[in-house]
Formats: C-alpha cells, sequence, structure tokens
C-alpha cells in the first residue's frame, strides 16, 4: 500500500505491522473514505442543480452547456466512487488483519 510507504517511509507489507500501527492506519483510510462520501454528495447536490437550471433554460445553447457540464459531473462521481471502492476494500482488508493479530495475541 503506498500510503504505509508514505507514513512509515520503508516498505513495510500489512503483515509486518504491529496493531498500533494497523489501527493509525485504518483510521487515515476511515478518514480518507469520509471524505470520498462528503465529495460524492456535492457533486450530486451539483448533478441536481445543473439538471434543474437546464430543465429551465428555454436556449438549446444554455442547455448543450449544462448538458456538457452535467456530464463532466457524472464522470467525476464516477471517479470517486470507484476510489470509494477502492478506500472500502483497504479498510476492510486493514480491519481485518487487525482482527486477527489482537485474537493471535
Amino acid at each position: 500500500m503506498a500510503l504505509i510507504d508514505k507514513i512509515f517511509g520503508s516498505k513495510k507489507t500489512l503483515s509486518q505491522l504491529d496493531r498500533a500501527e494497523l489501527r493509525k492506519e485504518e483510521i487515515l483510510i476511515t478518514r480518507q473514505r469520509d471524505k470520498l462520501f462528503k465529495k460524492i454528495e456535492t457533486i450530486a447536490t451539483d448533478k441536481q442543480k445543473i439538471f434543474q437550471q437546464g430543465a429551465a433554460q428555454k436556449s438549446p445553447e444554455l442547455r448543450k452547456a449544462l448538458a456538457q457540464q452535467f456530464e463532466l459531473k457524472t464522470q467525476e462521481q464516477l471517479m470517486a466512487a470507484r476510489e470509494l471502492n477502492l478506500r472500502s476494500k483497504e479498510l476492510m482488508t486493514v480491519s481485518r488483519l487487525r482482527v486477527v493479530k489482537e485474537n493471535s495475541e
């Protein structure tokens, strides 16, 4: 995990980390995941506003511009959702490994 390399400055694998380090990693990933949740929510509200603006517009040029902006927000939301999925999987892995280490000690 690249995040572990940044934190510890070495090439430690997850299995080499102790419980405290795993807990720190778990907290960091949780924060990142929460930020992604908020980002996806704000993008969704932005998309709703753009859609409502487009529905109210009569000009085809402005509607087209708003449709392009809506499409851009949709792509941004998909990318954030992919990253959220990755962070969720990382969090599950770190949490499970921490539980295994706690039970083995």
